[in-house]
């Protein structure tokens, strides 16, 4: 045999394997970047000064990697381990000069398609091992097969001809801002600047990644894999074919032994997953804390690192804390499992969590369901109808709730996490800014927070972390999962029948078995519950009332009213006078300070001599208010210009500004009036008038008068705090 009858014997080879190499390649690809840029400056007077920059640029999102002692300064260097990175996905509407962006958004597309259609192979394939599909010539496995592939190569081929066009124009404009520049897939550019005995170098470099390169063999492996699949076309070519599994045309024991039951297998592996979204939290939030506090007298700083994390859940907040943010250094971790309606810091996302209880309780309940007639053999003969028809409608069902229930979270993610991320703190007393979670599932980006305290100061640099969760995961490899599963159980029969030129539904539903009344109630049992998680179940029970209104800072306003009154009087001996002064006459609203001056003076005196007149006064309060510790009465002279005062002032509360509340009317319930100067108060005066020791020293009367000073709070208000 030569060379050629050597390589063309491999053809059933490359055709069976090509799509599992591909697969494996995929995924390198999908997780590796297909281009990379640097830049640095180096030879400042101070290194300190020096740095580097690499930049990462994968098909859904770029990673910026640059040291924390680059990032922070030469004293943070430990920063974060040393290691600081940015995630950032890519504009889904990115500018016509973001060569880049708009190249990874395709890629991106392209990928999914190549999973979408390499699994579409991979379970052709499978199903080819126990009954492969030859209706003809061309309706045949191997050439559906081998289309797809070809499809897939003739793609992966058009985006390695696009990624150095668009890497080139990408970097373009670095040629207006270095002195030297090479242009190109792979590029480079520098300036020099002369400080003083300092030559300063910044430089720039770009090219093709570990991506990149993976496409090259990806794409060779699926048109090889193409071509020798379509190969089969050409009945009169005579090749020798070499045996798929090395030793035989027949899969190894271990494997042809377990294939009739691979179906069953993955069924149950696909109820696990659901089983898993419905347990798992959905998406995830994280943040690392690296405090320094200072303490006001001492010249040491403290430092200190605190663990940060949310697991959201449709039914639970995972909620990892640390104390020693608002102490300022070292605290204690705690772990708790909450209600959403504890944590105001949620208020955007937990809506939308809570709108995936619905699905996540009937998916439940479909998947219990199957694992009872599994484990139960007396329900699962009870039941009727067939193991293979009880199979599919569970799946569809399970399907139709995710689905249709589901199917819009990445979506209203994106949309709604930005508004919860871009401040999201374990402490009220810290103030964050997150602007880089705009539009998206995931990343990873650094903000500062201080506290500022009568004692210390803390300064925090902080690491946030976002993306989706386990359950996310899980209901999406649910729904591939249990796809792959029905076609493995059901398409060996149905090509089998298509091969013998049957009717793949004919005969295959037998009415008598599905009779029963425990088989109709099972159908209609999950018709419904499919139907309550696919969105009805919203009109019966609205999941969302159980988040959490905001909580927000809140400054209190209101008005103050004065109010004044003022009398006199000309009085003999022995007379008295009575005042009602009514607090709501003086001032509207809620009373808070009552102020009475009094006085008197002598008024008319005797001809030849006079004696001191005097008075007294005593002041009644409102029934309902404790004037106890202020001066209700008194008695002095009127020989000069004597005075005296009563002063009260009422016990109330009114919320500072800053005040933390969901609503305005939480924040106004926190007002309190326990001692007010409401209502009327009584002043009675008596005159004391005395004649002078000589005749004709008659003194008939004195002047008294008074000065009440009310002050009164009204029209209150509450405003969120800009």
């Amino acid at each position: 045999m030569d060379w050629k009858d050597s390589i063309l014997s491999q053809r059933n080879r490359v055709a069976f394997w090509a799509p599992f190499i591909a697969i494996i390649l995929l995924v390198g690809i999908e997780i590796s970047p297909f281009a990379q840029a640097t830049a640095s400056e180096s030879g400042n007077e101070d290194s300190d000064e020096d740095w580097f920059m690499e930049r990462d640029y994968h098909d859904d999102h770029s990673v910026v990697e640059v040291s924390s002692e680059d990032r922070f300064g030469q004293e943070y260097e430990d920063l974060f381990d040393g290691e600081t990175e940015f995630i950032s996905p890519y504009d889904q509407t990115p500018e016509d000069d973001d060569e880049l962006a708009i190249l990874a958004n395709d890629m991106n597309e392209d990928l999914s398609l190549w999973f979408l259609l390499l699994i579409i192979i991979f379970v052709f394939i499978i199903v080819s091992l126990i009954e492969d599909l030859r209706i003809n010539k061309f309706a045949d496995g191997r050439i559906i097969r081998g289309a797809g592939l070809g499809f897939i190569a003739l793609m992966a081929l058009s985006l390695l001809l696009a990624i150095p066009s668009a890497v080139e124009e990408n970097f373009e404009p670095a040629e207006d801002d270095f002195d030297d520049y090479e242009g190109g897939f792979w590029g480079e550019a520098s300036t020099k600047m002369n400080e003083g005995e300092f030559e300063v170098i910044t430089q720039a470099s770009w090219g093709p990644a570990i991506g990149f390169w993976l496409l090259i063999p990806f794409s060779t492996i699926c048109l090889l894999g193409s071509i020798a699949n379509l190969s089969y076309l050409k009945e009169d070519l005579e090749i020798e074919d070499e045996p798929v599994w090395f030793k035989s045309d027949s899969p190894p024991e271990f494997i042809s032994k377990k294939l009739p039951h691979l179906g069953g297998y993955l069924v149950t592996a696909t109820i696990l997953l659901a089983m898993i979204a419905v347990v798992s939290p959905w998406y995830q939030i994280g943040q690392t804390w690296e405090g320094e506090t200072s303490v006001f007298g001492e010249n040491e700083t403290t430092n200190s690192t605190h663990e940060i994390s949310w697991a959201l859940s449709p039914f639970y907040v995972g909620f990892s804390n640390d104390t020693g943010i608002e102490l300022g250094s070292e605290g204690e971790t705690s772990f708790s499992i909450d209600s959403y309606s504890t944590h105001h810091e949620l208020e955007n996302m937990a809506p939308l969590m809570l709108s995936l209880r619905w699905p996540m309780i009937c998916v439940g309940l479909i998947g219990f369901f199957y694992l009872a007639k599994k484990l139960s053999t007396k329900l699962d003969d009870n039941m009727g109808g067939t193991p293979n028809g009880w199979t599919v409608l569970i799946l569809i069902g399970m399907i139709v709730a995710l689905q249709f229930g589901t199917g819009e979270f990445e979506k209203e993610t994106a949309r709604v996490a930005e508004d919860d991320l871009d401040d999201i703190s374990p402490s009220w007393l810290v103030e964050t800014y997150n602007p880089y979670a705009e539009d998206t599932t995931y990343g990873q980006a650094y903000s500062f927070g201080t506290i500022f305290e009568e004692n210390y100061t803390a300064i925090f640099s902080i690491e946030n972390t976002w993306s989706m969760g386990i359950g996310f995961y899980a209901a999406g490899a649910f729904l591939w999962l249990g796809l792959s599963a029905m076609a493995i159980s059901f398409a060996p029969q149905a090509f089998k029948s298509l091969n013998e030129g049957d009717s793949v539904f004919e005969g295959r539903f037998d009415k008598e078995v599905w009779s029963g009344r425990p088989a109709i109630a099972g159908m209609i049992a999950i018709l419904l519950t499919a139907s309550l998680g696919a969105g009805m179940g919203e009109l019966v029970i609205d999941s969302e009332s159980g988040a959490p209104q905001g909580l927000y800072e809140w400054d209190v306003n209101y008005t103050r009213n004065d109010g004044y009154v003022t009398d006199s009087a000309v009085m003999s001996d022995g007379e008295s006078k009575t005042w009602e002064i009514d607090s709501s006459e003086m001032a509207k609203g809620n009373a808070t300070a009552f102020v009475l001056y009094i006085s008197c003076d002598e008024g008319s005196q005797g001809a030849v001599s006079d004696n001191e007149d005097s008075m007294s006064w005593t002041l009644t309060p409102p029934a309902q208010t404790d004037a106890s510790e202020s001066t209700l009465s008194g008695q002095f002279g009127c020989g000069g210009f004597e005075m005296e005062y009563s002063e009260f002032y009422a016990t109330f509360s009114v919320p500072e500004d800053g005040t933390l509340g969901e609503t305005k009317q939480d924040v106004l319930s926190q007002i309190s009036w326990d001692n007010m100067a409401d209502g009327i108060w009584t002043l009675k005066v008596i005159a004391e008038v005395n004649d002078g020791s000589l005749p004709l020293s008659n003194d008939p009367d004195l002047n008294m008068d008074f000065e009440v000073y009310l002050t009164a709070y009204d029209a209150f208000d509450a405003e969120v705090e800009d």
